[in-house]
């Protein structure tokens, strides 16, 4: 599996798992670099992965190996969004590779009627995303560098239909990680206020089942609070990288 690097591999390792169709979800916390060895794979199905089919167990098994291949476990780990929900089965099946892990905007407690909604969605979002002009705009709204928004535009359009509706069908779900809630690791659960429900349910899920995964709620925060709300966020995670725990 294809990664980016960044800062002294001879520091503190950082796991960052983007989100669907997003390489560069993090962009705004790529100044981590600075402290810490960061890592950030190209999940399948995106950037230099594109070609590649994304399926949930095939891709955790991808990780493992490349976590492994750093020599460098344990790691802290981030995920967000698809990425998140591939955390919690990481941390959930592997715990002993992580030290500590963070997950916004998971969706580990779907329902089949929201799933086929945005299956249905995920056909419709492929057709736009071949719109160039548009990808710019949105790139440009999340501040993303123009290298980054050429790649973003480059890859989407060798996204397929089945590839988009692959990421919403193949669930990871919470009721089927029953290692969980054994996970000691100090955990994170972070979304925002305006978040769709059942991404909050999940965030409040993750809290109730481990008693070592603290919870929060960003106010104002959407879906991409990682990448529009950098200066509330980063300070959480600094926090959390070095003492495992935030201060709400």
């Amino acid at each position: 599996m294809y990664f980016d690097e960044y800062g002294n591999s001879e520091k503190a390792t950082i796991v960052f798992l983007h989100g669907a169709a997003l390489t560069d979800t993090f962009s705004n916390q790529y100044i981590f670099k600075q402290d810490y060895h960061l890592v950030v794979p190209h999940l399948y199905g995106s950037g230099r992965e594109v070609a590649e089919s994304y399926e949930p167990q095939k891709t955790i098994a991808a990780l493992v190996d490349l976590i492994r291949s750093l020599k460098k476990s344990p790691v802290i780990l981030v995920g967000h969004s698809l990425g998140g929900e591939l955390a919690v089965a990481l941390v959930s099946q592997h715990p002993e590779l992580f030290e500590r892990a963070v997950f916004l905007s998971p969706w580990v407690c779907a329902t089949q009627k929201s799933i086929d909604r945005f299956v249905r969605l995920g056909i419709w979002t492929q057709r736009t995303s071949r719109l160039s002009g548009l990808l710019r705009l949105q790139a440009k709204y999340w501040h993303l560098s123009k290298v980054q928004e050429d790649f973003l535009v480059d890859y989407t359009q060798k996204i397929t239909p089945e590839q988009y509706v692959a990421w919403f069908k193949d669930r990871i779900f919470l009721d089927e990680q029953a290692n969980y809630a054994k996970v000691k690791i100090p955990m994170l659960a972070v979304c925002g206020e305006k978040e769709f429900s059942e991404i909050k349910t999940s965030v409040v899920e993750l809290g109730n089942r481990n008693h070592n995964c603290q919870t929060l709620f960003l106010k104002g925060g959407r879906h991409d609070f990682p990448l529009r709300m950098p200066a509330v966020l980063n300070p959480l995670l600094s926090d959390f990288f070095s003492c495992g725990r935030i201060e709400k």
